[in-house]
């Protein structure tokens, strides 16, 4: 009997075939013990320092950590073992059974605005638990957990917390402080308000600094409260490559947000574009008259960041 070259693919095709689910069989149905612990935590809070090396200024604290990256060094291992990255709140499978050294919890944030990138923050501490046992299908409830500001390894470019004793010290005339509006602030009683009319495309106000970042080893970001009714774009301005031409990026565009929500912005991404380590740079806040009708958009608690000597 002859068998065609077609036959003899389609048998070896099959012999695969069986032999792959047999494998796959013979794994499902083995039953290697494993049985879960669980892991939960319930929020990450901003807290000040013990000793008070930042500010107790009303509003600075007010941050928002959505995700924690979670890792574990078992007890007698040089190894550490990557739990994974977890939203806040979260209740966590861990496959291990026993004693751990040390948890270590490191606050995440969106890497640029509102984006769903979710790197470590290097300006929160980290967080550590010692001594804890993972016994399957118990949960080791971690609570609610304070984090501090890396004192030791930031650098604070600027703060502004729309004060009544520090009113309008951050951006230029353009941009209004209001005290006590109808608008409730962020936190204390003042906030910053930038309009534009209905009749404009626009309306953009500077922060009067000049700012120095010459180390591009060293993280740059910007914190701030909004609140608004129309879209914001900032925007970066410095000096390109030959130190002659002025030249302006867009760092990053925010929409409308009803309520505060707590922002955390890469400057040093856009700064990198430049190729001018030794220029100064300011930043814009722009109004943008999207839909025609004007709009407000409302800042509080602003801090521009980079780190220190140690990363």
């Amino acid at each position: 009997m002859k068998i065609n070259r077609q036959q003899t693919y389609r048998c070896t095709l099959l012999m695969a075939l069986g032999l792959l689910v047999g494998v796959l069989q013979v794994g499902c149905g083995h039953d290697d013990g494993l049985v879960p612990a669980f892991l939960h935590v319930e929020d990450v809070c901003i807290v000040p320092p013990a000793n008070n090396a930042i500010t107790l200024d009303t509003g600075f604290y007010l941050s928002d950590v959505r995700a924690v990256y979670v890792t574990a060094r078992r007890e007698g291992s040089r190894t550490v073992d990557t739990l994974g990255l977890f939203r806040l709140p979260f209740t966590a499978p861990v496959l291990i059974d026993g004693p751990v050294e040390r948890i270590t919890l490191s606050p995440a944030v969106p890497y640029s605005g509102q984006a769903d990138m979710l790197p470590y923050y290097t300006f929160y501490n980290r967080i550590t638990r010692d001594g804890i046992t993972f016994v399957p299908e118990d949960t080791v409830n971690l609570g609610t957990l304070n984090t501090t500001y890396a004192v030791t390894q930031s650098d604070m470019l600027l703060w502004d917390p729309f004060e009544y004793t520090e009113m309008n010290i951050c951006f230029d005339s353009v941009m209004q402080w209001r005290k006590q509006s109808a608008d409730s602030a962020r936190a204390g009683q003042g906030f910053a308000l930038l309009h534009v009319d209905d009749t404009l495309s626009y309306t953009t106000s500077h922060i009067i600094y000049d700012f120095a970042h010459t180390d591009p080893s060293k993280l740059l970001y910007m914190e701030f409260d909004i609140r608004s009714t129309t879209e914001l774009s900032i925007c970066m301005e410095s000096y390109e490559h030959s130190g002659s031409t002025l030249v302006e990026y867009g760092v990053v565009n925010v929409y409308p947000c009803a309520e505060w929500t707590h922002m955390y912005v890469n400057l040093g991404r856009t700064k990198s574009y430049y190729n001018n380590v030794s220029a100064t740079f300011r930043l814009l806040f722009r109004a943008l008259n999207v839909e025609g009708n004007g709009g407000d958009v409302m800042i509080d608690n602003l801090k521009i960041l980079t780190t220190g000597n140690v990363l």
